[in-house]
């Protein structure tokens, strides 16, 4: 089995793991030879910059403790590709990814259109979904919104919009102004859309939403954040006080989406289930993941992408709440896409600890082009050493905050792989 899905990874990987090429027109030919399963399906569309995943994570959980069938649909994958596509939480199976990469890579090369490796696993997903009867899709936008693949879906039920910040200058453009307007290219005429009244973006989309006569949903939870005990716990609006396994400050602004999102969804998607909404989100609360994504380890570790200058921020800001008697050491790498001379900036201190790390990828930040930019003592470190500091119990005098990429994360815990 192992060697039928590398075949199959191969072909999603023959022009690399960075080529993008954004458009509708290739994956609306192949879909509409599949007969276009998106039309099948009811779909949740999410775009943004941050935060994206978060939202998502915690969206299906809630719905999947309804009693629902979840399709969720997520990029970037962290160790596998299976990781993209989910129903209920659980990975696609390698065997699974591998027939269907076979069989679009058949169509679209029997038609002489080239998908990119997005396009290829957004049709796996549609026609996953479709095949296994989902109740509902939660669909993450790739990269933007208006030409992204996943902006084929021409009806959602619903989309959210989260935080939007500088990223993707290449592509996005230079500007939030800029930046909003594509994301905002995800919204349909008259489906309502979640977006909080504090994203950066807010007027532009606010402006387009009116344009196409959508219900903008904008109400204000009261959401507040404790830590005690290595413990994260939430209060809405008042009312008693749950586990949260999500950490970040961000996060407040994330369930607020995923709390009207699903106020709206009570009207339509789930209006003859029978629920106690109360004890569906305390133990969604508890029990929702999302890896490599301050993911606190051991008690000593956090593990974060911070691949953005908005997330850098929003990660030391986390850190100064969280643990701000903790003596913090970074292992740090970047790739050179991202602005990791703006990045390192906001967040370091003088006080911490750094140590880089280059790990094996086209795109990787060289340790010298760091070192010339970081003006503070550094040290090198190579991959064994961060496993050992990770598995390290007695470490916990002492926080380790592993960030800069996924890719990186990846690399470091590549033996989690799946046999």
């Amino acid at each position: 089995m192992e060697e039928i899905f590398q075949k199959a990874i191969n072909i999603l990987n023959k022009n690399g793991k960075f080529y993008i090429e954004l458009g509708l027109s290739r994956i609306e030919k192949v879909l509409k030879l599949f007969n276009n399963p998106q039309e099948d399906l009811k779909i949740i569309h999410i775009a943004g910059t941050n935060g994206k995943g978060s939202t998502c994570a915690m969206l299906c959980e809630l719905l999947k403790n309804v009693g629902l069938n979840v399709g969720l649909y997520t990029s970037p994958h962290i160790l596998s590709y299976c990781e993209r596509i989910k129903i209920n939480n659980i990975d696609i199976k390698k065997e699974d990814l591998s027939e269907l990469i076979f069989k679009i890579e058949k169509v679209s090369k029997e038609n002489n259109t080239h998908l990119t490796e997005f396009e290829i696993l957004t049709v796996a997903a549609f026609l996953y979904f479709k095949k296994e009867n989902v109740d509902v899709v939660i669909l993450e936008t790739g990269l933007g919104g208006r030409f992204d693949a996943t902006n084929i879906v021409k009806k959602p039920i619903l989309t959210i919009i989260t935080s939007i910040s500088i990223d993707h200058k290449d592509r996005l453009g230079n500007t939030i102004q800029q930046i909003a307007f594509e994301k905002a290219g995800i919204i349909k005429e008259n489906v309502p859309l979640v977006i909080s009244k504090y994203n950066q973006g807010f007027n532009v989309i606010k402006n387009i939403a009116v344009q196409k006569n959508v219900q903008v949903i904008l109400n204000e939870n009261d959401i507040k954040l404790n830590f005690k005990n290595n413990k994260n716990y939430v209060k809405i609006n008042s009312n008693e006080e749950y586990e949260f396994n999500l950490l970040g400050l961000w996060q407040v602004e994330n369930l607020n989406l995923v709390l009207n999102a699903f106020d709206y969804l009570k009207d339509n998607l789930l209006k003859n289930i029978n629920y106690n909404q109360q004890e569906v989100l305390k133990f969604s609360l508890k029990n929702v993941k999302w890896d490599y994504r301050f993911q606190f380890l051991n008690n000593h570790v956090i593990l974060d992408g911070a691949h953005n200058f908005d997330a850098a921020i929003k990660l030391r800001k986390s850190l100064d709440f969280y643990f701000k008697d903790k003596k913090i050491q970074f292992i740090y790498g970047s790739l050179n896409t991202k602005e990791y001379e703006k990045i390192v900036n906001v967040l370091f201190t003088p006080n911490d600890d750094i140590f880089l790390y280059e790990f094996n990828c086209q795109n990787a930040v060289k340790v010298k082009d760091l070192e010339r930019i970081i003006n503070k003592p550094l040290k090198i470190i190579n991959k064994s050493q961060v496993i050992n500091i990770i598995n390290d119990k007695k470490e916990d005098e002492k926080l380790t905050i592993i960030c800069g990429s996924f890719y990186m994360l990846g690399e470091i815990f590549e033996e989690k792989k799946a046999a």
